[in-house]
């Protein structure tokens, strides 16, 4: 059997389509309801963690204890060691 033009652009056009499909990027939330960093307040995030059943761990990559989370930030969330989350948080030193 020889493919005759029409076939062979059908051909062309179905694997372009499955191509496109493939390689398009998923512009979809994460399904998992983890918050993106930095997207809230330290607090918040660790809250809506907290929430989903983690139990969250603190890296303070900078800033101290002593400053309120409500005035730090996170730059990292990583729960592959679920149920624990470890959360980088960044926070300015009073005055700075």
């Amino acid at each position: 059997m020889t493919p005759t033009p029409r076939n062979l652009a059908l051909l062309l056009v179905v694997a372009g389509a499955a191509a496109s499909v493939a390689i398009a990027p998923i512009a979809a939330a994460d399904p998992t309801g983890v918050p993106e960093a930095g997207s809230e307040s330290a607090d918040a995030t660790i809250s809506d963690l907290k929430a989903q059943g983690y139990n969250v761990r603190i890296n303070w990559v900078s800033g101290t204890p002593d400053i309120p989370l409500s005035e730090c930030s996170v730059t990292g969330i990583d729960t592959a060691a679920a149920p624990t989350a470890s959360v980088n948080v960044e926070c300015d030193e009073a005055g700075d």
